[in-house]
């Protein structure tokens, strides 16, 4: 498994962010299993994303301190709870929001609705927990309108992935925050290769690794 960090200074205010769907001039979407997505609303350290990738996920400490407060992440869907709107045990689901939700841990509420149905994997399919599958075609993981997920500053996206795909298209979002002509996230290529995206007619630095061959990694961009 390889990680690779690349850090970059995004401000796109006012745009969407998806798990799994790409949706500006043409949608694209991600084919595979995602665990664990955790936004850092910093570069994080070598040493950060050694602890993350030891751990498998990041865990409440004998203490009882939660390091997803400690770390200030804007965003921590482990997959470990789905939701459904309306019901009397769940979170608060934002405006307009409706049908399963993935929960966010970190405290800010950045909660995600399941469309078109991504796979509730069983815990034999997932690394540690709960995990998402994602069919290629339709399905995807939406996030309500958050000042927080602007990215007026440096941010690290993480996440535990498994893909054994390759295709035509020349790239597959699996994290994305987009707009007309402004993107930033993770992407995959055709290849099997990862590349954060930071792009308003700029270019994309991709991993040299690939990730195409069906087993777990961890990446972080």
């Amino acid at each position: 498994v390889n990680s690779r960090q690349i850090n970059f200074e995004p401000s796109y205010p006012g745009e969407a962010f998806r798990m799994g769907r790409r949706a500006d001039w043409h949608t694209r979407y991600f084919r595979g299993v995602l665990e664990d997505v955790k936004i850092y609303p910093y570069a994080i350290t070598e040493s950060k994303i050694q602890e993350l990738y030891n751990n498998g996920k990041s865990n409440v400490g004998s203490s009882g301190n939660d390091s997803r407060l400690q770390d200030s992440l804007i965003l921590d869907q482990t997959f470990d709870r789905i939701e459904t709107c309306g019901q009397s045990y769940t979170v608060t689901c934002p405006s307009g929001m409706s049908g399963k939700v993935a929960v966010d841990e970190s405290g800010e509420a950045n909660h995600g609705e399941l469309v078109n149905s991504p796979t509730i994997e069983g815990a034999e399919d997932c690394k540690v927990g709960g995990c998402l599958g994602f069919d290629g075609n339709d399905d995807y993981v939406q996030m309500k309108e958050s000042s927080n997920l602007n990215f007026s500053q440096p941010v690290t996206f993480t996440t535990w992935l498994k893909h054994d795909s390759s295709g035509d298209i020349a790239s597959y979002p699996i994290v994305q925050r987009d707009g007309e002509n402004r993107i930033a996230g993770l992407w995959i290529n055709r290849d099997g290769n990862i590349g954060p995206i930071t792009w308003n007619g700029g270019t994309t630095a991709y991993s040299t690794s690939t990730v195409n061959d069906g087993e777990w990694h961890h990446v972080v961009g």
